[in-house]
């Protein structure tokens, strides 16, 4: 049940109630890095404890820049003599792809794209294949006009390719959308601040649709005109309810604009007329606590000779969700889900979870988990006159290399005959297959060229740890071939588990060189992610949070006892690793079992989630509440979150080390909280090791993010920033391991 929350209140020059004090920060240049000085400071409205170093959470009190930048100090002077180990990692992770690559091509509104890069590059050309085979660059993010690099958030050709919206944002992660002439290579003077990253064009006219973001979620949809002033754009849609974020997108048809709002167990779409979209937007249904849907236009009705209707992926009545059709509502009109009727015809298999559907002329492809593996399922549409009714012919569609994941390339042309897949593992770099949709017959298009690597040196394999109340946890690893048990140098644990997200191993170079300096690499895949369904979820959601830590124990034991950690004097060599949630979750075992491991790395972790989801100055992040609770209106999950949050836990001495990292950009995972967690733990650590606790503060340079499903897949490893993060972090890795 949705519960109303307390108003927000005006933002205060503190946002703890309390003044801001005048006098300068106390920090003690101990060799284990700056001690911040308690402050008592009484809280207003959150029932939970006073925090004595809430006064970090003020970027502009001079106390907390000077405590920031004696962080930064420290962990500069921490990583300056692993230097040399650092830059070899770099050179040896960049060198293993080619100076220039091109990638696969696809086809959408009858225009053929396909992107440039060059190694040390990282940015994406976008480019259109012409007649006769001339290549035009269409758009180069690495070229502004203001010059320099920003990141691109969104990067949408229009119908005809003769204009780019595209997304920049800059240090603090607000978005300008913006317009690049393809003829000129200029920038229109159209510039609106405060953009999301998702956008559609309109057809025949010179106009986009774009959501509004207020740094926390997509709030409205706007259309702009080309050529005018963002304060005449018009309003499509407003979101009022803080637990829910916008998003837009084009129908594959190029027919239909789709306007959805979702938060964690809700959803609803829009639907406005693409060559007509101040036309007032079509409801599919109305939002209903629980109930989440996602929304493709059906042409031509499921035979695709009758009326457009709707293809709906929901789980109304069915947990792992299913397929439903729907009328297709008139303008202004609100669609009624009683009008739904489910898809008959398909194989039914317990404990399998559908994703997405992506509708094909002649054909539905299906995303689907099952076991913790992905895959797609090729419907075959009925045939004109067919009889209501039968089983439908359907083909799966699994990876081609063991452990693995898959996704679709650009599935924008909804006539093509065939998709193109990419696929890969931790020890397998991304191959493109094509796919055919009538047989399922498969064709290599592209496979990633690497230097220097014999892929039959590696191995990836799947085991079980077996979780305290007897449930088998999957653990996906990747070893040499001739690594040896008992004999490895040691192991890294790397973690997400949580929203029902799914980490599906993929290829990252960082990977083979952990493997070829001995090291076991592993991805736990525990209760809280999506790999084993939506149950898989609800098992470690709000106050059964601690499942998480419980089951990331569990899979360090067992592959302990397989000998893959390296047992040695002094005990297992095991390192965890977990970024945004996962941080949170290596940070909670961090406090929970220091002990059992050799060393910690949480990336903007989340270890103060009372504070977070009490702060009454603004909404929380969508998701949020559901995923881990609301203390503000639930005693009971107040109780439930101070018994696990990291930040109300500290850890037992005999503390490993610990890398944390935190950016002032993620909205979403506050710097102070990061900030705040390294200064208590500082305070009661007893040891003052130089070494023992190191805060990294800045942009995570690139690090990869996951691919929606049912639109394209692929590997961001090859970028230089992401390189240059993930050599200095394992350099840190290495030499907590012995091996730098």
């Amino acid at each position: 049940m949705i519960r109303d929350r307390p108003p927000l209140l005006k933002r205060r020059q503190s946002r703890y109630g309390c003044p801001v004090e005048a006098d300068r920060l106390e920090c003690a240049p101990l060799p284990g890095g700056p001690v911040a000085v308690p402050r008592p400071a009484a809280r207003e409205r959150q029932p939970a404890r006073p925090d004595d170093l809430a006064w970090l959470a003020h970027p502009d009190d001079p106390r907390t820049a000077e405590h920031l930048q004696a962080e930064r100090d420290r962990y500069d002077l921490a990583l300056t003599r692993l230097t040399p180990v650092r830059a070899a990692l770099e050179n040896e992770m960049s060198g293993r792809f080619p100076a220039a690559d091109a990638s696969v091509a696809w086809r959408r509104s009858g225009v053929i794209y396909f992107t440039r890069s060059d190694r040390g590059d990282d940015t994406e050309r976008l480019c259109r294949l012409e007649a006769g085979g001339n290549e035009r660059l269409l758009f180069d993010p690495g070229v502004l006009p203001e010059g320099g690099t920003k990141p691109v958030v969104m990067v949408e050709p229009s119908p005809d390719a003769m204009v780019v919206a595209y997304a920049v944002t800059d240090a603090d992660g607000e978005a300008e959308l913006r317009f690049r002439d393809v003829v000129t290579g200029l920038d229109l003077p159209d510039r609106i601040r405060g953009a999301g990253d998702t956008g559609a064009w309109c057809a025949g006219s010179p106009g986009f649709v774009y959501v509004r973001h207020d740094g926390r979620r997509g709030d409205e949809v706007l259309h702009h005109s080309l050529g005018t002033s963002p304060t005449e754009d018009e309003s499509l849609l407003a979101e009022d309810d803080p637990r829910f974020s916008l998003s837009v997108h084009a129908s594959r048809d190029g027919r239909w604009i789709v306007l959805t709002s979702v938060a964690a167990d809700s959803s609803e779409a829009y639907l406005v007329r693409s060559d007509a979209p101040l036309e007032p937007p079509r409801l599919v249904a109305e939002r209903r606590p629980g109930i989440r849907y996602d929304v493709e236009p059906l042409p031509g009705g499921w035979d695709g000779v009758g009326r457009t209707s709707l293809l709906l992926v929901t789980d109304d009545g069915a947990p792992e969700f299913h397929l439903v059709t729907s009328p297709l509502p008139g303008s202004g009109e609100v669609g009624d889900p009683a009008s739904w009727a489910p898809v008959n015809g398909l194989p039914a298999v317990a404990a399998e979870r559908l994703d997405f559907a992506v509708v094909m002329a002649r054909h539905v492809v299906l995303g689907v988990r099952r076991d913790a593996e992905p895959f797609l399922r090729i419907v075959d549409r009925p045939a004109p006159g067919s009889p209501p009714g039968g089983r439908l012919p359907t083909r799966e569609v699994h990876p081609g290399v063991p452990y693995g994941r898959l996704g679709l390339w650009h599935a924008d042309d909804p006539l093509a005959a065939s998709v193109v897949i990419v696929e890969e593992n931790l020890v397998t770099a991304p191959a493109w297959v094509e796919i055919d949709l009538a047989t399922g017959a498969r064709t290599v298009v592209k496979r990633t060229p690497l230097s220097g690597v014999d892929p039959t040196q590696y191995v990836t394999d799947r085991l079980s740890a077996p979780a305290t109340d007897g449930v088998q946890i999957p653990v996906t690893i990747a070893r040499r071939r001739d690594a040896r048990r008992g004999r490895t140098a040691g192991l890294v644990i790397n973690v997400f588990g949580s929203f029902e997200e799914c980490r599906w191993p993929s290829f990252d170079p960082a990977t083979l060189s952990l493997l070829d300096r001995d090291l076991v690499v592993a991805v736990a895949h525990v209760r809280g992610g999506g790999e084993l369904g939506r149950a898989w979820w609800e098992a470690a959601r709000g106050p059964k949070r601690p499942r998480s830590f419980v089951d990331l124990f569990a899979v360090r034991d067992a592959l302990v006892a397989a000998g893959w950690a390296g047992e040695v004097r002094g005990g297992a060599r095991v390192v965890v690793r977990g970024a945004s949630a996962g941080g949170q979750l290596a940070a909670g075992v961090y406090s929970r079992g220091p002990r059992m491991w050799r060393a910690v790395v949480a990336e903007t972790p989340l270890v103060d989630p009372v504070t977070t989801l009490c702060d009454d100055t603004q909404a929380p992040p969508p998701g949020f509440l559901e995923e881990w609770g609301d203390p503000l209106l639930s005693p009971d999950d107040l109780a439930a979150m101070l018994a696990w949050s990291p930040y109300d836990n500290l850890p037992p001495p005999g503390r490993p080390p610990l890398l944390v990292t935190a950016t002032a950009s993620d909205a979403r995972h506050p710097l102070h909280e990061a900030a705040r967690w390294v200064a208590r733990l500082r305070a009661t650590d007893q040891s003052r090791s130089p070494s023992t606790i190191v805060l990294r503060l800045g942009e995570p340079a690139g690090t990869s993010a996951g691919t929606s499903a049912g639109t394209s897949a692929g590997t961001s490893a090859r970028t230089s920033a992401r390189t240059r993060y993930e050599a200095e972090i394992l350099a840190w890795v290495l030499d907590q391991l012995g091996l730098a």
